[in-house]
């Protein structure tokens, strides 16, 4: 999901027009969320907290803000966004999981934000970029991006590079190169 406004439209806007943004914003993240659940790669109860997801928006859109006033990038991208919303999900946990993700060890329902950022990111790119990267990946390389998204410290800069480099990659191949 693009998150649809730029940091000083949302620094300037109003508390109801904020609440408004964050209550779509919300839905989204809880359609991906029930996606996971529907397709089977989740099982077990999913807790959902709102007030650590507000928190999760108001980081995005604080990141972006800095990157307006050092940078002078008012709107960075997709990449760039994405890196810095999946950050956040991972870093602020807004989602708890009382089961198990499929294909990771028994006991790491605690990697379901890490599993939620992912999921959002790569399926927002897929949608941006015409291609399907997320359902081309190994479950390997699941594993491996999900464990080092859980235990590394992976940042925002990070992950942008991982997630360009799968993009480019795939371009790559649809171009033939």
């Amino acid at each position: 999901m693009h998150l649809g406004w730029t940091a000083k439209q949302w620094r300037d806007a109003t508390d109801a027009e904020r609440h408004e943004h964050l209550g779509a914003l919300k839905n989204q993240f809880l359609l991906y969320v029930n996606g996971l659940i529907e397709s089977g790669e989740i099982e077990g109860e999913i807790q959902f907290s709102e007030s650590i997801y507000h928190d999760v928006i108001r980081h995005y859109y604080q990141d972006l803000g800095r990157l307006s006033h050092s940078g002078g990038i008012s709107h960075p991208d997709d990449f760039k966004q994405k890196a810095f919303y999946a950050f956040w999900i991972r870093k602020l946990k807004p989602v708890s999981l009382s089961g198990r993700i499929s294909g990771v060890p028994d006991g790491s329902g605690n990697w379901i934000n890490e599993l939620i950022a992912l999921v959002i990111a790569l399926r927002e790119l897929d949608c941006i970029f015409q291609c399907n990267v997320h359902d081309s990946l190994t479950g390997e390389f699941w594993y491996d991006l999900l464990y080092g998204f859980r235990y590394k410290s992976i940042s925002p800069h990070a992950l942008y590079l991982i997630l360009a480099s799968l993009y480019a990659e795939a371009k790559s191949r649809l171009l033939g190169n």
